[in-house]
């Protein structure tokens, strides 16, 4: 579990749900760089406990989390995955990228600054 919130300016939090502890450091990176305060969770049962609490203003996970998601949290649930595309590179081979500023556009639009 991170949690980044620390001496970034107030903005309702950001809760990461993902499993993937490489994929959820690169998220929390990208929104720590566009200081959003943010919490990652890998775990289910500490992620309907924070849920709990009622203070965050969106979640990021995968597809594979969205149904539980959305079963237990009536936040706005931005799922990174679609921001996830194959792009060739030079050779015409084929490279992912991950459209981080409209990702970052999505979050923004449901964490009012």
């Amino acid at each position: 579990m991170v949690d980044v919130s620390e001496g970034i300016r107030e903005r309702p939090p950001v809760l990461v749900y993902v499993a993937n502890q490489k994929v959820a450091a690169q998220l929390c990176n990208i929104l720590g760089k566009h200081e959003f305060a943010l919490k990652h969770i890998d775990d289910r049962h500490k992620f309907t406990e924070e849920l709990r609490q009622n203070r965050y203003a969106a979640i990021v996970t995968n597809t594979a989390q969205i149904a539980e998601a959305r079963k237990h949290a009536r936040k706005p649930i931005i799922n990174y995955e679609i921001f996830v595309h194959d792009r060739p590179d030079e050779d015409n081979r084929p490279r992912i990228h991950f459209d981080t500023a409209a990702f970052v556009q999505r979050i923004r639009f449901h964490v009012a600054d």
